[in-house]
């Protein structure tokens, strides 16, 4: 499946699409601490690293599909990644930063905290992970989101000292 697919098929509970805009203050308070240098997943309207980015709407269409894309072809700083939510969605992106991973390029992936999850467990779980205390509000919404957050941070080889 293309990048493009992800944003329209793949929907999770009460949204209406897949896509879960990152709330700005959060990107900015991580972005004073990591710098990111690329936007893995956005839109043009959505994106937070305006200058290099990956979307299904980005006007060069050699950047539409972040997924077959080798991202440490395009940064050498961190990459920011807020993956479009669904069912084999998420896994497929946390996947493809842990193979950017072994190139050298860390992600910091912000994602529903879906611990009672195999793909949690086996994705998520071998990385630092952030809980979010909160539920986000995203799109700029004044309503929270129907699920809790958290943050991977995906760098070097997983480490399976989790018990």
């Amino acid at each position: 499946m293309r990048m493009k697919d992800f944003y329209k098929s793949h929907l999770i509970h009460s949204s209406k699409d897949a896509t879960w805009r990152t709330p700005r203050w959060l990107f900015d308070e991580l972005n004073l601490e990591f710098n990111f240098g690329l936007d893995g997943a956005a839109t043009q309207e959505s994106t937070l690293v305006p200058d290099n980015w990956y979307g299904p709407d980005h006007p060069d269409e050699g950047r539409r599909d972040g997924l077959s894309r080798d991202w440490s072809s395009d940064t050498s700083k961190m990459v920011w990644l807020n993956p479009p939510y669904g069912t084999g969605v998420t896994q497929a992106w946390l996947q493809k930063a842990t193979v950017e991973a072994s190139k050298g390029i860390e992600t910091m992936v912000l994602i529903p905290s879906r611990t009672g999850t195999l793909w949690f467990h086996d994705l998520c779980f071998p990385h630092r992970i952030r809980f979010i205390k909160r539920r986000l509000k995203f799109n700029d919404g004044n309503k929270p989101a129907p699920f809790d957050s958290a943050l991977v941070w995906i760098k070097g080889q997983p480490d399976p000292g989790y018990f």
